[in-house]
């Protein structure tokens, strides 16, 4: 998923830099990610040390970590994408965000998965679906860690979209979320493969990147890699 990700990266942004952020890593792994960062010309950058210590944890999927660095270059217009999120066509909702300079996530097909900020997110909108699988920060733009300090994370792993979600809500500038008809979320829509590639820019394999599930190999991953030669 990641390497297809990179590789369709180089297409829609041939002008952008191009990072992979990894941590922790064993070092099949890690001979692995070089690899793929040599082969495709894209920084392979260890992130180990960038995340504050009270949210380092390794007994739960943790994905806290693409906050680490919370930003690469903040004077620029920076994308963060999940490692199970693969873009094949520019979604339009991500285009106009990157002209505007506005914040732009994904929608959530699942529902609202926001752990111990529930509630805070409930009190700015609560309407708000978000998914922080992709996340589009403008120039200037930075998360609130602040939010941080008073609070004893009890769901670990929700709790992160929530903080996404929490700053989301809050940001006064412009903002939009990318809708599930751009980017499918597969691990609750069932779209087979040739209608997700024609009609749809993406897709968010959730749960495929850490074994939860094995729709991306038994379902997505050849007419996915057959659409990057194609």
């Amino acid at each position: 998923m990641l390497e297809c990700s990179v590789k369709f990266a180089k297409i829609l942004f041939p002008k952008a830099r191009l990072v992979i952020c990894a941590n922790n890593l064993s070092p099949s792994v890690q001979a692995t990610l070089s690899g793929i960062s040599t082969m495709n010309e894209v920084e392979l950058l260890d992130t180990t040390d960038c995340l504050k210590e009270n949210l380092q944890n390794d007994k739960v999927k943790n994905s806290w970590w693409k906050y680490a660095p919370p930003r690469l270059d903040s004077s620029k217009y920076e994308i963060i994408l999940d490692n199970d999120v693969i873009l094949w066509k520019m979604p339009p909702t991500l285009l106009s965000s990157i002209r505007e300079g506005a914040l732009v996530a994904l929608s959530d097909a699942a529902g609202r998965y926001y752990g111990d900020f529930f509630n805070e997110v409930d009190a700015y909108d609560q309407g708000l679906c978000l998914n922080a699988g992709l996340i589009g920060m403008p120039p200037g733009f930075s998360m609130d860690f602040n939010a941080l300090d008073n609070i004893q994370l009890t769901d670990f792993f929700h709790s992160e979209q929530g903080f996404t979600a929490l700053n989301f809500a809050r940001y006064k500038g412009g903002k939009n979320l990318i809708s599930l008809k751009e980017v499918a979320q597969l691990n609750t829509m069932d779209i087979e493969p040739q209608l997700l590639l024609s009609e749809y820019s993406g897709g968010h394999f959730c749960g495929c990147s850490f074994a939860h599930y094995s729709f991306w190999e038994k379902k997505y991953r050849d007419p996915i890699k057959q659409k990057l030669t194609s």
